[in-house]
């Protein structure tokens, strides 16, 4: 008469052991984890500049780096590879130009672009550039001659547009972030644009 409650109890076991492991395949891990890239601008643009769209070349995001390369952590392009997703907190956009005598202009009509979140094939925000300032206001820097340049202040982690209710990029969507093209008006140097999506991220545990 102990066989059959010998078998229950196998049975119990089985099925702890699957739900267990169902479990662990579920299992998640959130992090704070932001999402940049950095683009470079040449002298004279006026056409419109993508975020995110593809795999960086190179890492590291400084923003001293070659063209067309951009810097930044995407790993898939356009999209987040599974099983991971983004909850967006937050965009900001941190701007940098080259030390000429037209590049406080420069920063100033970079700061006043448009810059449109979109997920999937659907516009989910829509800031001016000023908006969203990686650093604390404008800052000028080199000497004072025709030889200095500008920035949107020093790269501040908390200073970002700030979004809410936050916003759910699932896993294997396309998402993407486009500056406008400052209305036409060209740039009259190099300059490097920053654009950061902050957040948390949640992925399978590690």
């Amino acid at each position: 008469m102990k066989a059959p409650e010998k078998r229950v109890e196998q049975k119990e076991e089985k099925v702890k052991s699957t739900a267990l492991n169902a479990g662990i395949l579920r299992a998640r891990e959130v992090r704070c984890q932001p999402y940049w890239e950095t683009r470079q601008l040449a002298a004279a643009a006026v056409a419109d500049h993508t975020y995110f769209g593809a795999v960086p070349a190179t890492a590291g995001g400084h923003p001293v780096i070659a063209a067309p390369h951009p810097g930044g952590n995407m790993q898939s392009a356009g999209q987040l590879p599974a099983p991971r997703q983004f909850l967006i907190k937050g965009l900001s956009i941190y701007v940098e130009t080259t030390a000429v005598a037209t590049a406080q202009v420069d920063a100033l009509i970079i700061m006043n672009g448009v810059y449109i979140l979109t997920i999937s094939d659907k516009e989910y925000l829509r800031v001016l550039g000023w908006m969203a300032p990686g650093g604390g206001g404008l800052e000028l820097y080199g000497a004072v001659t025709t030889l200095g340049g500008g920035r949107n202040g020093q790269a501040l982690t908390y200073n970002y547009f700030h979004v809410a209710p936050s916003i759910l990029i699932p896993q294997q969507q396309n998402f993407k972030v486009v500056g406008s093209a400052f209305g036409l008006v060209a740039l009259t140097t190099v300059a490097w644009v920053t654009c950061v999506l902050w957040g948390t991220e949640e992925r399978a545990v590690q």
